[in-house]
């Protein structure tokens, strides 16, 4: 479900606290870490954006989130790609 945010930067730190969500999950199901919430805002209303994306994060996600970094298809978690599957550089 997708909320009504009052400002573009409300609506990035919803996004950025799904993004943390989705990396922590799948960094949960492949690499066995620990799923921790944390938050670098200080400000509450910023806070508690960034959770309400954290908590609009569904076991659906999740599995989508999983599936598409086994296939390399993460398009939705880059960092997380690139850290399961590092390139091996060519020497010329």
């Amino acid at each position: 479900m997708m909320r009504a945010f009052n400002s573009p930067k409300a609506r990035k730190r919803y996004v950025e606290g799904r993004q943390a969500r989705l990396r922590a999950e799948v960094f949960n199901q492949l690499q066995d870490l620990a799923v921790n919430y944390s938050c670098v805002y200080l400000r509450p209303e910023h806070a508690s954006q960034h959770r309400r994306g954290w908590d609009s994060v569904t076991a659906i996600d999740i599995d989508v989130a999983v599936k598409k970094v086994k296939a390399g298809q993460a398009k939705l978690l880059p960092e997380t790609a690139r850290q399961l599957h590092p390139q091996i550089k060519q020497g010329n």
